[in-house]
């Protein structure tokens, strides 16, 4: 059975046209609130000026930030779209993420029907698509959208019955972290699930060295880039860096207390991330 055959073997006709009805009514519903002329702020305001910034000469600019791959992503479009006026790429990189938002509804639907039956599976893409808080957010032009499509595709891909499908979804855990450092979580939970789901194969550490290479190949560009340019942190500086941040505030808030409060907050964060 062709690539082709298997995609639509996942989606039968009635699902189609529920799809498209629930993305065309999530759509116009983030219509209705969409904030025309009105700026970006706080970290959309950031990644609005990197983006602009890479658009304009060509090249990663010299600019402090974590993660750049939303605003990489974006600045491709503004390089094509002209206008004189600041509020329209605002405008259109709000746009950008009601579109995405609104497209990862076909990735949440795959995952689903891993565990459910078609109807149900579209039943969870209806209360994603309608979720206040998943429609608000995707209003401000930040990186959660992309970073929610990036991560429910390299599920939906790993859990695939097609076992190439599964080095896709590394390299779409690679470009999750690229996005928000959150993403190596990712990382970790579908490693884990790797061996679990391969443990009577006997070929699982071949294949799972080749997946863990596609995963640093994947990386390894924009972290380059980054660290030629001088420009931000790499995924292990951020991780070690913010360790340090929480390190020195545990040492100077109330002493043994105040660094067993962090260390139990830190034990907190981790389980509910990996959860």
């Amino acid at each position: 059975m062709s690539l082709l055959q298997k995609v639509n073997s996942s989606f039968t006709t009635n699902s189609i046209i529920a799809l498209c009805a629930i993305g065309i009514s999530s759509f116009s519903i983030k219509m209705i609130f969409f904030p025309y002329g009105v700026p970006v702020v706080e970290d959309g305001l950031f990644y609005f000026r990197y983006a602009t910034d890479t658009s304009i000469i060509g090249q990663l600019p010299p600019t402090l930030i974590s993660n750049n791959g939303w605003p990489l992503f974006l600045s491709i479009f503004f390089s094509v779209f002209h206008s004189n006026n600041f509020l329209d790429y605002m405008t259109l990189q709000r746009l950008l993420t009601v579109l995405i938002s609104t497209v990862t509804i076909i990735p949440v639907y795959l995952f689903a029907k891993k565990f459910v039956e078609s109807k149900y599976a579209v039943l969870s893409t209806l209360l994603f698509a309608f979720e206040p808080r998943t429609i608000q957010n995707s209003l401000l032009g930040i990186s959660e959208s992309i970073y929610i499509l990036l991560v429910t595709f390299s599920l939906a891909f790993f859990l695939s019955s097609r076992k190439n499908l599964v080095y896709l979804s590394f390299a779409i855990a690679a470009l999750a972290v690229q996005v928000r450092y959150e993403g190596i979580f990712l990382f970790f939970v579908i490693s884990i699930m790797f061996f679990v789901k391969n443990k009577k194969e006997r070929k699982v550490m071949p294949r799972y060295l080749l997946a863990l290479s596609i995963f640093v190949l994947t990386m390894t560009p924009l972290s380059y880039a980054k660290i030629v340019t001088g420009n931000g942190e790499t995924t292990t500086d951020g991780l070690i860096s913010g360790a340090q941040v929480y390190g020195s505030e545990a040492g100077s808030t109330n002493g043994v207390f105040g660094a067993l409060h962090y260390v139990f907050t830190g034990i907190k964060e981790l389980v509910r991330y990996l959860g």
